[in-house]
């Protein structure tokens, strides 16, 4: 069933929509989607390339780049009150590691982001694949909502039909359902609305597929 929807992904993302990589069982902060198809932005990869830093892999380092700004600087005080922690954990485990990378600028006591790092994605479509159990899919893709440009549940067609008569649950949700059979045949039964995502979600996301889209032999900064 995977590979099947792997070759219709852009029947559930877009016709226009080519993507740099299609990926299985991503992390995300809010579990692991099943299959995931993303875009990259090609200027913030050229960044991180011509700076040699990898992927950034740890959900605390994407959270405090995502809430630090390249143009105003903000007290460690305040970041570490923003992210649950305090100022000297934060720069040992955090902004120390970023700092070394180029990525972070540290300055009596406060810190501002380089203008080397910057979201990777361009498009994000998240699935969700079950044969029959829709409800724990549509909890799981709407998970997924808070990273992607577009959630969807996949379901097996004979054994998902009672889907079907939910469809108006997975409109209130903004996420797509789609039902294919034993032949590859796909049936898109609501389309997925674009929601408000979390940045630093989608922002994390973005950085474990890159990481996991990537030849070993780039760097990765983890």
């Amino acid at each position: 069933m995977t590979a099947t929807v792997e070759s219709k992904i852009r029947t559930l993302a877009s016709p226009t929509f080519v993507p740099d990589a299609i990926l299985r069982e991503v992390a995300s902060p809010r579990g692991i989607i099943d299959l995931l198809a993303v875009s990259f932005d090609t200027a913030a990869l050229e960044s991180r390339r011509s700076a040699g830093v990898g992927a950034v892999t740890l959900p605390m380092r994407v959270r405090a780049l995502d809430a630090l700004r390249v143009d105003r600087e903000i007290r460690l005080t305040t970041l570490a009150l923003k992210l649950g922690t305090t100022p000297e954990a934060l720069i040992r485990s955090t902004l120390g590691p970023l700092a070394e990378m180029g990525l972070v600028n540290l300055r009596d006591r406060h810190a501002s982001r380089s203008e080397i790092w910057r979201p990777l994605a361009s498009h994000i479509t998240a699935v969700e694949l079950k044969l029959s159990k829709w409800r724990s899919a549509l909890q799981q893709a709407d998970n997924a909502a808070m990273c992607a440009n577009r959630a969807w549940v996949v379901l097996d067609r004979q054994r998902g039909q009672a889907a079907v008569s939910a469809a108006d649950t997975f409109r209130a949700f903004g996420v797509g359902l789609a039902l294919v059979d034993s032949a590859g045949a796909m049936r898109v039964v609501v389309r997925p609305r674009r929601r408000l995502t979390t940045r630093w979600f989608r922002a994390y996301v973005a950085e474990v597929a890159w990481a996991n889209a990537t030849d070993p032999s780039e760097s990765q900064a983890n």
